[in-house]
């Protein structure tokens, strides 16, 4: 299960590095979301290791962050996940989110169905 996932220290530097990359240098994180190393045996699992990596920061805030490290990580996201930015109309908000397996991958995630997508990415 889960929790008794062991995270490395280079995962847990991966995700952070992902946090910082995506607030200073967006055509770095772009380049990024094309890496697939295939970490986890699926995207929530992938999820779950990414909120205990990022504990104490604010995780609404780090959706595209989230959504990356999982696209990245997950063994079954090339085959069956996708990735999406949306924004909330009328407003300029943008949330992203990972659909694997016909599933919302982030189980504390329910506002994405607000958001229309703007944007797919396929595994």
């Amino acid at each position: 299960s889960s929790d008794k996932t062991k995270i490395s220290f280079w995962v847990k530097w991966y995700a952070l590095w992902i946090v910082w990359l995506c607030g200073h240098c967006y055509p770095i994180v772009y380049l990024l979301s094309y890496l697939r190393l295939h970490l986890f045996k699926d995207a929530q699992q992938a999820s779950w290791v990414f909120q205990q990596c990022t504990k104490g920061m604010q995780q609404k805030l780090l959706c595209l962050s989230r959504s990356i490290f999982i696209a990245t990580t997950s063994k079954r996201f090339k085959e069956h996940g996708t990735m999406y930015i949306g924004i909330f109309l009328p407003s300029r908000n943008m949330h992203a989110w990972v659909i694997e397996d016909n599933l919302q991958t982030d189980e504390w995630d329910n506002y994405w169905i607000l958001y229309q997508p703007l944007i797919m990415m396929r595994g």
